[in-house]
Parts: C-alpha cells; sequence; structure tokens
C-alpha cells in the first residue's frame, strides 16, 4: 500500500491520470486492469493495480484517515476509528430523496369469450 498527499484536487486528477497512462504502458499481459475508486470524490482516489494499492490524498483527508496508523494498529486500537460521528458528517443523508414505493402491479388481464 503507497498513501501520498497532494495540494487539492486538480492535483490528485493529474496524478490519478499520469499513473492510469504508465501502467498502461508498462504492464504485462497477465497484469490485471487498473481499477481506480472514489472517482466523484475530490478528497480521496484510490487506484488498485494487483499488488499495488495506491492512496491519493489530500492532508486533510490523510489526517482524517489516518489509514498509516489503522494498518498499523488495527482498527480496534486506532482511537479515531472508535469515536463517535457527529450529526454534522450525516448531512448529505438529509439531502437524499425519499425511499419510493414500488410501483403497483398492473391489473390483471380479462380474457374475453369468443
Amino acid at each position: 500500500m503507497v498513501i501520498c498527499s497532494c495540494f487539492n484536487f486538480r492535483h490528485i486528477e493529474a496524478l490519478a491520470e499520469t499513473v492510469h497512462k504508465l501502467y498502461k504502458q508498462k504492464r504485462g499481459p497477465k497484469d490485471p486492469p487498473l481499477t481506480v475508486a472514489g472517482g466523484n470524490d475530490k478528497h480521496w482516489r484510490a487506484i488498485d493495480m494487483g499488488n499495488i494499492l495506491l492512496h491519493i490524498m489530500t492532508e486533510k483527508a490523510r489526517q482524517k484517515y489516518d489509514l498509516e496508523q489503522l494498518w498499523s494498529v488495527g482498527v480496534e486500537f486506532d482511537q479515531l476509528s472508535e469515536q463517535q460521528q457527529t450529526a454534522v458528517e450525516y448531512d448529505w443523508l438529509a439531502e437524499l430523496p425519499p425511499p419510493r414505493s414500488p410501483p403497483a402491479a398492473p391489473p390483471a388481464k380479462r380474457r374475453l369469450p369468443r
């Protein structure tokens, strides 16, 4: 696992694109295709290259998630993972539309006698 910090979203985008291009040029025929996660996230991009997992993060996200400590001591000893999440961190849930009820089944078709 490789973790690096970027200055901003454009820096993350540029680095992810460069890594993607280089991987396509250098990969062997048996190497897996590149998998990129976090396309909509402006603070974190994860690139899975099979045997290497690259995390590209802003400094703020890197401090928040603290992956180095999480992977070195485990979740049960990581104080950040044990903290309760505040309601502010879940504000985005309020913006989601309410769940829709499933559509009603169409009425059964009647066969007319001939």
